[in-house]
């Protein structure tokens, strides 16, 4: 015999379909979007993770919509990691940052590593979060590329301060420098 589900599961499923129903039209307003992705995370039902991810997949550095559906991700757990790796290859680079910054908080998943460090090779205008994803991983490989950015000439003073907040929570010693012209280094010693 059939079981039938509770009348509320029931009704919360329908809401959870309409719900998503809404935020899958990209005729909607994007506040209205947003907000449905907020309130799935606060229902107790599975979020949609593959249309998340799908948004990931498509998504510049600057993109409302997605930086919520990422923080819906962050949420699901490691529910979530599955898919996230497997969609992580057909992902362009925006989207790779966003998915490895969710993948970098669990250390020893297959590929991340390596994932990260393709892209922090390919996108040196994003070292600031890419090495703070490599120091969150934890793995002490990163360790001689994380030192040789630092040692970088044209190197920025901002840029250093997270390479050498990640080669220091792999345990390593970040060279010194001198950042006497920086405008970053002059803005912050100003604000001293």
């Amino acid at each position: 015999m059939k079981r039938e589900r509770k009348p509320e599961i029931r009704e919360g499923i329908r809401a959870r379909d309409a719900l998503i129903a809404l935020m899958s039209d990209p005729m909607a307003p994007l506040p209205s979007r947003m907000m449905v992705v907020n309130l799935l995370r606060e229902m107790a039902l599975p979020p949609p993770t593959d249309l998340y991810i799908a948004w990931q997949l498509s998504r510049g550095l600057e993109d409302e919509l997605a930086d919520c559906a990422l923080e819906g991700l962050e949420a699901a757990g490691e529910q979530a990691l599955p898919a996230m790796l497997e969609a992580l290859p057909q992902a362009g680079e925006a989207g790779q940052e966003a998915l490895l910054s969710v993948l970098s908080r669990y250390p020893g998943l297959s590929g991340v590593y390596e994932a990260l460090i393709r892209l922090f090779d390919a996108t040196p205008s994003r070292t600031p979060s890419l090495a703070a994803y490599l120091g969150r991983l934890g793995d002490e490989r990163a360790l001689p590329l994380l030192m040789s950015r630092a040692k970088e000439p044209d190197l920025d003073y901002l840029d250093y301060i997270e390479l050498r907040s990640a080669i220091e929570a792999l345990g390593g010693e970040a060279p010194e420098r001198e950042f006497g012209d920086d405008p970053g280094y002059e803005a912050l010693r100003d604000m001293e």
